[in-house]
This record gives C-alpha cells, sequence and structure tokens, in this order.
C-alpha cells in the first residue's frame, strides 16, 4: 500500500473514531438519570459496536458502591470490619 492510501485510511479511522467517541458521551450523559441499561441500548440505536459499549459501561466507575440487596445492616458489618466479612466466633 502506498503511503498516500494509508494516510486516507488512517484519517477516516480517525474520524470515526471522533464520531463513536461523541456517540458514547451522549449515552454516558444518560447513566447517572436512567441506568446503565437505557445507556447501552441508546448506544446500539446511535450504532456503536456492541464490544465498545459494553466495554465503556462495565468500567469500574459504573459500579454499584452501595449492595442494595439487604440494606443498612449488611453495609454496617462491612465498614465496621473494614470492607471484610466479620470473622466468625
Amino acid at each position: 500500500m502506498e503511503p498516500r492510501e494509508e494516510s486516507k485510511m488512517k484519517g477516516a479511522d480517525q474520524r470515526r473514531n471522533v464520531e463513536v467517541a461523541r456517540k458514547v458521551d451522549a449515552a454516558l450523559e444518560l447513566v447517572p438519570v436512567e441506568g446503565v441499561g437505557p445507556a447501552f441500548e441508546f448506544m446500539q440505536i446511535l450504532g456503536v459496536e456492541r464490544s465498545v459499549a459494553l466495554r465503556v459501561l462495565t468500567a469500574p466507575r459504573f459500579h454499584r458502591k452501595v449492595d442494595r440487596r439487604q440494606g443498612s445492616a449488611l453495609q454496617a458489618e462491612h465498614t465496621e470490619t473494614g470492607g471484610r466479612p466479620p470473622l466468625e466466633r
């Protein structure tokens, strides 16, 4: 491949990456309001590749900070023990 053809391809890739980044950013604005699921669906509607959407939305910043399943009793136990389950006596 000639250098000129290669630079054209790089330009197209960069332009596509910018377009994808804009779509992802728009979808990420939904996360605090609607949640990860609707943001994923929005990315799919916009044509963002599934693998890209999943990689972005499974990043640690979107992990739950609180375990909602068992309420505050479980949270209090883990807080007292520094995040470790309590030792059985």
